[in-house]
């Protein structure tokens, strides 16, 4: 076929025939189990990824602006082998723990932020945190984000009656917040929602950070990761002072 001589062992005992049925038999062995196997490098390929990000999401962590547990990021990453997820686990905890010496801001139960115009963002790091923003501490005319159709923090831009317009930038700011905080900073883009308050409904029973939204609109966002390391260094020194 490729224009060059080569050997095939046979086995002497068999006809040629019985020597190529064999050969096709195999064949087509090989070929059933190529199409699981491509799955499952597939599957490994995608997790050898997240656990890049985690690694990556560890070493660069400021926990009070980790908005998952440990325990959640390890369900995610859908480890199967148990040393692997106890290191990472054990690494997320430790992290954890160190920070807890070291810092004492955002006590509030969310993360607290500041656009460039100054105005207030509030972000939830964990679905108790977004019910606590949505349910107690949003007002009607506040803005509310939330990534679509991915899981992810919501995040409320204040409402000031001093200055009732919100800008271009200020919904640009939080939107790029709330992709930076959900699972589409995996993908690095993605689509943005975001409405009033006024406009959320959570039904009765509903799990922790699930609401209904219209009147909506939508935003597609590129996550720039220096432009989020500007808002976040900004708003640390706001805090601060």
């Amino acid at each position: 076929f490729y224009g060059k001589t080569i050997e095939i062992s046979l086995n002497p005992k068999l006809s040629p025939i019985e020597n190529m049925e064999n050969f096709f038999k195999r064949y087509k062995k090989l070929l059933n189990k190529e199409k699981p196997l491509i799955k499952r490098i597939t599957d490994i390929k995608n997790n050898i990824n997240i656990i890049i990000e985690s690694i990556s999401n560890i070493e660069n962590l400021d926990v009070p602006l980790f908005p998952k547990n440990p325990e959640d990021i390890i369900k995610e990453i859908g480890l199967t082998d148990r040393n692997l997820s106890r290191l990472i686990y054990n690494s997320l905890i430790e992290k954890k723990a160190s920070s807890k010496k070291t810092t004492h801001r955002n006590k509030e139960p969310f993360l607290k932020l500041y656009t460039s115009s100054g105005k207030v963002m509030m972000v939830g790091r964990n679905a108790k945190e977004n019910d606590i923003l949505t349910k107690k501490l949003a007002r009607g005319n506040d803005l509310w984000f939330h990534a679509e159709e991915v899981e992810g923090s919501h995040v409320i831009l204040r409402y000031n009656k001093r200055d009732d317009n919100f800008t271009e930038k200020d919904i640009e700011e939080a939107s790029l917040i709330t992709a930076y905080y959900s699972k589409l900073r995996r993908y690095g883009e993605g689509n943005v929602v975001y409405t009033r308050c006024k406009y959320l409904n959570k039904p009765k029973e509903s799990k922790p950070g699930f609401v209904i939204y219209h009147n909506n609109k939508t935003i597609y966002i590129k996550i720039d990761e220096n432009k989020v390391k500007k808002i976040l260094n900004q708003s640390s020194d706001n805090i601060k002072e």
